[in-house]
């Protein structure tokens, strides 16, 4: 006996193109109004060509035509419960859990790679994924984290991402995509810097920093602590910043060169220094030629 639709209450329903919507309930997962054999409830829905991907309490299942695909913690999934599902027309169906982020492959419907939240961190928490050409961009309770995708796809031990940026950045983009910055000069000499790193080994990472102005070192090879440091910019110039990241200090896995370009207030440009020349010695011109003037006058009326 099929249920009537009033009877159903869909809490999730996509577009399926051909074949009207699929719909997620209580009950299970719903082709129009027609159920199907996912009878958990379900939580969230997606279509993609062929495939209907349902999220439900126990996991991901994928319906293509007539075969079924379960995905779930047994199966690799950092956690059953879904948050978000993505695909931008690649060859992998992106799903966020409350655990943490899976890549799946489109066609074999098997877990391709994936990262677990606390990996990022302790009591990290991810909330909403983006992904821009090949990196994923994490939004969680601690900040923003930005991962390449291959670290994702190809995790091997030791293999580390670093990122370097000045703290008065705030667009995300321009922290993890740009590898210089412009910052006007700050009478007090420190531009605070901020290195952000993930690193899927255990093992605890060592991080130096040196510091060259315009081709001379003017910091020597130092340990960071608190994973920032301070860069003395001790005038105008270009601040070449070079991180050092790895297991210890014989063991780097990755070098990082930043390009920091401290731009002069107005009273310290060339511009600024010619005219304040030129009306000195205006100045000093009119003031010889009054003493001049003076002396002679007093001679002729002497």
């Amino acid at each position: 006996m099929c249920t009537s639709s009033i009877d159903i209450k869909f809490n999730t329903i996509f577009a399926f193109p051909g074949a009207g919507y699929v719909k997620g309930s209580t009950t299970g997962l719903y082709l129009n109004d027609n159920p199907t054999r996912i009878t958990e409830r379900v939580t969230k829905v997606r279509a993609y060509n062929k495939d209907i991907l349902a999220c439900t309490d126990n996991g991901l299942y994928i319906k293509r035509e007539e075969k079924y695909f379960h995905i779930n913690e047994k199966r690799g999934l950092p956690g059953n419960q879904c948050v978000q599902i993505d695909y931008s027309g690649d060859k992998f169906y992106k799903l966020l859990t409350q655990k943490g982020l899976a890549y799946i492959d489109t066609g074999t419907c098997k877990i391709a790679g994936t990262i677990d939240a606390q990996l990022l961190g302790r009591d990290v928490i991810i909330h909403h994924f983006d992904v821009e050409k090949d990196s994923v961009w994490l939004a969680t309770n601690k900040g923003i984290f930005v991962i390449d995708e291959k670290l994702l796809l190809h995790k091997k031990k030791n293999n580390t991402t670093a990122y370097l940026y000045p703290e008065q950045l705030s667009n995300r983009i321009e922290r993890y995509t740009q590898h210089s910055s412009k910052l006007q000069y700050d009478k007090e000499n420190l531009v605070k810097m901020i290195i952000d790193v993930l690193d899927f080994s255990p093992k605890p990472y060592y991080i130096a920093y040196k510091v060259e102005k315009d081709g001379k070192i003017t910091t020597g090879l130092k340990p960071a602590t608190d994973q920032s440091f301070f860069v003395n910019t001790n005038g105008p110039g270009n601040y070449t910043i070079t991180l050092f990241v790895g297991t210890d200090e014989l063991h780097i896995d990755k070098t990082i060169t930043y390009l920091l370009n401290i731009t002069p207030l107005w009273y310290q440009t060339l511009l600024a220094r010619v005219i304040f020349i030129v009306t000195t010695i205006v100045i000093l011109w009119f003031i010889v030629r009054l003493v001049i003037r003076y002396i002679i006058n007093k001679k002729k009326n002497g």
